[in-house]
């Protein structure tokens, strides 16, 4: 790569050409700089590069003129912003080109001092681009991505200021940009207005937008009308205010349109909190308000951050209690559950079965430590013994409550009355390890392509079903002394226990707002 810089040393003409550089580079090099023009000086008619000692680097700056030091001085930072927008320095070679009479001390000390300034990166990375309206993301070299960047979709946290810019908000033309439904409307569509813009520049993306909103003044105004009987559309508006309130903050002098964007939105979101519930808004701001945008929110309307932060700590202290509750309630039902003569009963029949050749799965003698393929009949058959045998329900095997195959053992079971305990957040520790006593455990088969849909989720299969009869027998058609994941081929899906309504109805649901 080539940096061509052809600024004389001698002349301290363009002053207006400013450096939009990020302030983590200007500390380090001011300070290496100041150090530079206090050392002493040795006399040298030539320069050679590869020879130079750091006193002879020091001592150059002397015999320059105060002009020709600042003129190198902003040489060298024009040359460190540039090399920071593009790679890491070690990546590829800078060569460069200076009118200077020296030019080899330049590309010496920019070997100094580069990887000086990137070490001291103090940019606050909790800090959130907006770009026309739209929250996004910086990139590896802090330029901000445009929101349809699939890194900025995919961003949970980005998810939380609203919907992203997916291909439906596309403006389907070149140089036009979909500004923020939240932020600037809705337009006629429904998506947001249109803007003609640069849409790769989020300053003349985000400028366009304005020049769109102060020229409708009347249908804004609708927009925050409506905004105020809409809680959760006006909690994602105020979110967005206070990032951009943060993000304007820092980088000011990069996007001039700050300040106009600052204040619209600031004095919009406050006029539109007077006029609603701010209750019900306060029920969708826990998963928006953060510790970093705390203080902006109060600056858009006194004591809101304060308040936002008050009842999302009072929600986490309700979802805990009613958590560990529903944990209680597990607990119980599990060790009732293990302990029943019920699952006694199937465990010893279980391992009984796995000695027999049951409804034809195989000829001849059956080794219990070896599969025949028919891991669900073999547990059906445990569960649901025929009504010869103690226990009984079904008269013949073809009325049990069958599944194509093992993966989609889910929805019989719970026909029957069991539970998955990994639907529950209180008891998503568990594993096959440590699995209840008694537990019916059922796989998917990671390693075919996902040709069953179970529960609205595509799985691979025909995976497996098995039941944890203790610590070391994992038991279906065949015993194994550990869970069956077949060298990590199988993944569970669900530990099941038979859960009584008396139990059920303890369970309560956990709060969202």
């Amino acid at each position: 790569m080539k940096l061509d810089i052809n600024n004389s040393l001698n002349s301290q003409q363009k002053q207006s050409d400013k450096l939009h550089m990020k302030p983590f580079f200007l500390k380090p090099v001011l300070l290496t700089i100041g150090l530079i023009f206090l050392c002493s000086t040795p006399s040298f008619s030539k320069v050679d590069s590869q020879s130079l000692t750091q006193k002879e680097v020091e001592g150059y700056f002397l015999t320059l003129e105060a002009h020709q030091r600042k003129s190198f001085h902003l040489n060298l930072m024009r040359v460190l912003a540039k090399r920071a927008k593009n790679t890491k320095y070690s990546e590829k070679v800078i060569n460069v080109k200076i009118v200077s009479t020296h030019p080899q001390i330049f590309e010496l000390i920019l070997d100094n001092l580069i990887s000086e300034a990137y070490a001291i990166n103090t940019e606050d990375s909790t800090i959130y681009c907006n770009y026309a309206g739209w929250m996004t993301i910086h990139n590896e070299t802090n330029e901000c991505l445009p929101p349809w960047n699939r890194s900025v979709r995919n961003n949970s946290d980005i998810q939380n200021f609203g919907d992203t810019y997916s291909g439906n908000y596309s403006c389907s033309g070149a140089r036009l940009i979909r500004c923020n439904p939240v932020v600037f409307g809705p337009g006629d569509d429904g998506k947001g207005m249109c803007a003609t813009a640069d849409d790769n520049d989020p300053t003349d993306s985000t400028q366009a937008c304005l020049e769109l909103y102060q020229q409708n003044q009347e249908y804004f105004q609708d927009h925050l009308v409506n905004l105020a009987s809409n809680p959760e559309g006006l909690a994602n508006y105020i979110s967005i205010a206070a990032e951009t309130l943060r993000f304007c903050d820092a980088y000011q002098d990069d996007f001039p349109y700050c300040q106009e964007l600052k204040e619209s939105l600031s004095s919009s979101a406050s006029a539109a909190v007077t006029c609603t519930d701010q209750r019900e808004l306060l029920s969708y701001m826990p998963d928006l308000v953060t510790p970093f945008n705390q203080e902006d929110l109060n600056q858009i309307v006194e004591g809101l951050g304060d308040r936002a932060v008050e009842y999302a700590e009072d929600l986490e202290r309700r979802q805990i209690a009613v958590r560990e509750q529903n944990r209680k309630v597990f607990e119980e039902a599990i060790e009732a559950y293990s302990n029943s003569q019920r699952t006694q009963d199937i465990n010893e029949r279980i391992l009984d079965n796995t000695d027999r050749c049951i409804m034809d799965s195989c000829r001849g003698s059956k080794n219990r430590y070896r599969s025949v393929e028919y891991c669900a009949r073999y547990v059906k058959y445990a569960m649901f013994p025929p009504a010869s045998e103690r226990g009984g329900r079904y008269g013949n095997f073809d009325e049990y409550p069958w599944g194509a195959d093992a993966v989609e053992s889910g929805s019989w079971l719970r026909r029957e009355g069991f539970v998955n305990l990994l639907d529950n957040p209180e008891m998503q520790h568990l594993t096959p390890e440590n699995a209840p006593e008694g537990a019916v455990i059922v796989y998917e088969k990671v390693t075919s392509r996902p040709t069953y849909t179970v529960d609205g989720v595509r799985r691979g299969g025909p995976g497996h079903i098995e039941i944890k009869v203790s610590d070391n027998q994992y038991v279906s058609d065949f015993i194994n002394d550990e869970p069956t994941r077949l060298g990590g081929q199988r993944r569970p899906i669900g530990i099941y226990i038979h859960m009584p309504s008396e139990y059920r109805s303890r369970i309560q649901e956990v709060p969202e707002r």
